[in-house]
């Protein structure tokens, strides 16, 4: 491996934390990196990411289902009806195992930031239609009770924060990938093995292991050349469940998403701290030294009262030293 590979794994790194740079652009990045280091699961992932989750037998992740609403455009009377929500109930009852209030993004990543885009660019949000809509369409007026309504459109209304937000998950995944990787990476190598890789995705995609073990080895004996093993455990640390709770109430605070991705990697590059030393990890102090800053020149105002003094409450109670 070359330093060129390491920087490549940067650049995906700097490009996750990076909102306006393409999530695909990104992707691509992680994919070529996956092929240098041979690990399988990691261009699996990405290229899922990037062609769509498409195929009976490939399952979506939970991120790709946003929740949204189900709605209706009818002519009752003299009268037109645009976008009245309904209730799954409505529907006939064969169909709400496979229809109700969520929406399965298969789309691939570049298509689903393109709909993020339109409904930016619309009113907030955009307009999906329904499997087999027309059948229903057609079956739900039969049956109907009300003759002098009459159904026309049946669909998902998806809003744009909703689609920000799955899009959010995936660009989390990618660091979270990242750190995981550089954390389960020995000193001596510049870039993670495959093995390290496809035990990276398996923890934070698939949520399959507890820990990565990584396997180095290093010479010793006079010229005999005797290899012995070295193992480094990893674990996957209490941040990981706690990330969400923090997130929101950093959030509520008005840290920016910016930052927030920035933390995250900290804390995973950090781990669990040390219960005696009762002090955050190097990456985090460095951090919330940077939020300090924006708040002290006032590039940064937390919300309502609250200070930076509250943000580090909430860091401590996170990792348990608060």
């Amino acid at each position: 491996m070359t330093s060129q590979d390491a920087q490549l794994l940067s650049e995906v790194q700097r490009d996750a934390l990076d909102a306006k740079v393409p999530l695909a652009d990104t992707l691509r990045k992680l994919v070529a990196f996956g092929g240098i280091v041979g690990s399988t699961e990691l261009r699996e992932w990405a290229s899922l990411e990037l062609r769509g989750y498409l195929g009976e037998d490939i399952e979506l992740p939970r991120y790709r289902t946003p929740g949204a609403v189900l709605q209706i455009n009818a002519i009752k009377g003299m009268m037109q009806i645009t976008g009245q929500q309904i209730s799954p109930r409505w529907l006939p009852e064969f169909t709400r195992e496979h229809i109700g209030e969520e929406v399965q993004l298969a789309q691939p990543v570049g298509e689903v930031e393109a709909m993020l885009h339109r409904a930016e660019a619309e009113d907030g949000s955009i307009k999906l239609t329904l499997p087999m809509s027309q059948d229903l369409v057609a079956l739900m007026n039969q049956e109907s009770d009300e003759p002098f309504q009459h159904i026309t459109a049946f669909y998902w209304s998806l809003s744009a924060p909703a689609l920000a937000g799955a899009l959010d998950q995936i660009r989390t995944t990618l660091v979270e990938l990242v750190a995981e990787m550089r954390a389960g990476t020995p000193d001596t190598a510049e870039v993670p093995s495959g093995e390290v890789a496809d035990k990276a995705v398996n923890v934070i995609v698939h949520g399959q292991n507890a820990r990565i073990n990584v396997t180095s080895a290093s010479a010793s004996g006079s010229g005999a050349h005797q290899v012995t093993a070295e193992a480094a455990y990893v674990e996957a640390n209490r941040m990981k469940a706690a990330w969400p709770d923090l997130r929101g109430e950093l959030e509520e605070l008005g840290v920016p998403t910016s930052d927030l991705e920035e933390l995250h990697t900290a804390l995973l590059a950090d781990g669990d701290p040390d219960p005696e030393s009762k002090e955050l990890g190097t990456a985090t102090s460095g951090w919330l030294g940077k939020l300090s800053a924006k708040v002290a020149s006032r590039t940064l105002v937390l919300a309502g009262t609250a200070t930076i003094v509250d943000v580090v409450h909430r860091l401590l109670k996170s990792v348990g030293l608060g």
